[in-house]
């Protein structure tokens, strides 16, 4: 599912906490997807950063539910991208942050095939 930069969206895994406490926390946030028994189940929410058109004023898209930073790049920008390769080949920096851990940043590249 695509979310719009800014919407509030962040993975903090399975937490037993009652909806009232999902809040908004910097660019990211809680994302509910099921509440049973006030057990709220919480998915990985990746902030694509499109870097192909105009590196100086890139577009973002946040993307939930990805298994992978790759997996996020080709459902915002529909490219099979991978982490290596040369600078003129970089297409878009994947962000996603884990609770209570640092942020997490991959550079992705198009193979040189699909140039």
């Amino acid at each position: 599912m695509l979310h719009p930069l800014g919407s509030g969206r962040l993975n903090v895994g399975h937490a037993r906490i009652s909806p009232a406490t999902v809040k908004a926390r910097g660019t990211f946030g809680l994302v509910q997807s099921n509440t049973t028994n006030d057990l709220v189940t919480m998915t990985l929410a990746y902030r694509v950063v499109d870097l192909r058109a105009d590196p100086n004023n890139p577009e973002d898209l946040i993307v939930e539910g990805a298994r992978t930073p790759e997996d996020a790049a080709r459902e915002a920008l529909g490219l099979k991208l991978i982490r290596s390769g040369s600078r003129r080949d970089l297409a878009a920096r994947v962000y996603w942050q884990h609770s209570g851990q640092p942020m997490n940043m991959v550079r992705l590249y198009t193979k040189v095939t699909d140039r």
